[in-house]
């Protein structure tokens, strides 16, 4: 069992463009418009998804402009409006060629320790208005958004303002990823989860369709010279072994291909820490 080119599989980091797979649907969806909400397991693939999505928009979705927001970490009002501004100066070129200049926004505010709490909502606004008047729709990608939850409980309803005058505003279209159990929180109706009805029921993100994950397995997007040499045989002892889980799948053809077969791969994972972790701390079971 080879692979030219070394090992191509993915594990513990995002991916995009020809290292994604699959979500086809998933993805058309959201693209079509509207705000929607991924809820899905931990190391699913829900900043891979944010971040095809975002390459989508940059190369194939005339005058949308995306902006990745990553909200890991945040703790309050400060932090959320340190990060946004991080998600302004990662898009300032995508918004400079689409005639949005962020020094106009005065985003140095949002770091301010004397503003308290920070201008996020006006500098928000001003960004939406930015975008119209370039004609320009904004693609708000908001990753580990669960952190809101931390952010509402010290400041009740800062979160649902702060949704609703953005949904008010219009020329702007959100996408945000939460682990599962904000769904959970929310239908057993958490005040701190209240904010999370403005974007509907959410969207499932779970395993892979058993085709994705066979093309996953047999890296279809690389050259045919530079793909592994599984069996159908294998793809499938592989496949129904890790329950098509992109993760695990990727660990075991990574496993398989040290090893030298599909079956030790197998083998190795009763085993194997990182799976071990998944279950017992990344699925919480």
């Amino acid at each position: 069992m080879s692979a030219a080119g070394g090992i191509p599989y993915v594990i513990g980091q995002w991916v995009r463009g020809s290292r994604f797979y699959g979500r086809r649907l998933l993805l058309e969806r959201v693209l079509a418009g509207g705000w929607h909400w991924v809820a899905g397991l931990r190391r699913v693939g829900k900043t891979s998804l944010l971040k095809q999505l975002e390459l989508l928009a940059e190369t194939g979705t005339p005058r949308t402009v995306p902006l990745f927001w990553d909200l890991q970490g945040v703790d309050g009002p400060g932090e959320l409006a340190l990060t946004f501004a991080d998600a302004l100066l990662d898009a300032e070129e995508l918004l400079a060629a689409a005639g949005v200049g962020i020094e106009t926004l005065d985003t140095a505010a949002l770091g301010a320790e004397s503003v308290d709490p920070p201008p996020l909502l006006p500098i928000l606004d001003r960004l939406v208005a930015a975008a119209k008047t370039a004609k320009i729709e904004l693609l708000l990608l908001v990753d580990e958004a669960d952190e809101l939850l931390v952010v509402e409980r010290q400041n009740p309803g800062f979160v649902e303002r702060l949704w609703r005058a953005l949904a008010e505003a219009g020329g702007l279209r959100v996408v945000l990823a939460t682990a599962l159990p904000l769904a959970d929180q929310a239908a057993a109706g958490a005040p701190e989860a209240a904010w999370i009805r403005i974007f509907g029921e959410p969207l499932h993100l779970g395993v892979l369709e058993p085709e994705e994950a066979r093309s996953l397995l047999r890296q279809d997007h690389r050259l045919v010279s530079s793909r592994p040499e599984w069996s159908e045989a294998e793809v499938e002892t592989l496949r129904t072994s890790c329950g098509d889980h992109p993760m695990l799948l990727q660990l075991a053809a990574k496993r398989g291909l040290e090893l030298g077969s599909a079956e030790a791969a197998r083998a190795h994972l009763v085993t194997d820490r990182s799976v071990d972790h998944l279950f017992a701390v990344d699925l919480e079971l």
